[in-house]
C-alpha cells in the first residue's frame, strides 16, 4: 500500500529518507572471495567417503558375480562387513556432529528402530552360539541406522 492511501484515519507518512541496502562486491564491507555462505562442516568428508564406499560395496556385491551365498565367501565378506559396519558409523558421526545435529523421527518410529536394534543383539548375546548370532544381528542394526539416516 503506498503512503497516504489508505484513508484519512490511517495515513502513513512519507518516508523522509530512502534506506540503502548492502551492495555486493568490492564495496561491501567484506572481500567476497574470502566469505563462504556455507559453515565448515568437519565431518562432511567422512560422511561422503563412508556413504560412497558403503554404495560401492553393496554395488560390487550385487552385480559383479551370480550366487545367494557369495557374500559368505572368502572375498567377499570383507564388503559385506563394510556395508553393515557404514550406516551405524554413519549415524553416530551424525549424532555427534555439532553444526548439523540428526533430525529423529517421533517417538513411535524411535521405538520401532530401537526395538529393531535392541531384539536382536540382546537375543544374540543369551543365544550359545553368541558369535554368529551377533554377526547375523549386525543386519538390523545396520538397518535401523539407515531408516534413522535416511528420515533425516
Amino acid at each position: 500500500m503506498r503512503a497516504g492511501t489508505a484513508g484519512p484515519w490511517l495515513r502513513e507518512p512519507a518516508p523522509a529518507i530512502q534506506i540503502r541496502l548492502a551492495r555486493t562486491g568490492r564495496d561491501g564491507c567484506h572481500d567476497p572471495a574470502r566469505m563462504s555462505s556455507v559453515p565448515h562442516d568437519p565431518f562432511r568428508l567422512p560422511v561422503q567417503i563412508l556413504t560412497r564406499g558403503g554404495l560401492a560395496g553393496l554395488a560390487a556385491l550385487t552385480l559383479v558375480d551370480r550366487g545367494a551365498t557369495r557374500m559368505f565367501a572368502a572375498p567377499w565378506t570383507f564388503a559385506l562387513a563394510g556395508i553393515l559396519v557404514i550406516p551405524p558409523l554413519l549415524c553416530l558421526l551424525r549424532l555427534v556432529n555439532p553444526t548439523r545435529p540428526i533430525l529423529l523421527p517421533s517417538s513411535s518410529w524411535l521405538f520401532l528402530a530401537a526395538a529393531t536394534v535392541v531384539v536382536p543383539v540382546v537375543s544374540a548375546l543369551f543365544s550359545p552360539y553368541r558369535g554368529p548370532a551377533l554377526l547375523n544381528a549386525a543386519g538390523p542394526v545396520a538397518a535401523a541406522s539407515l531408516f534413522l539416516l535416511l528420515h533425516d
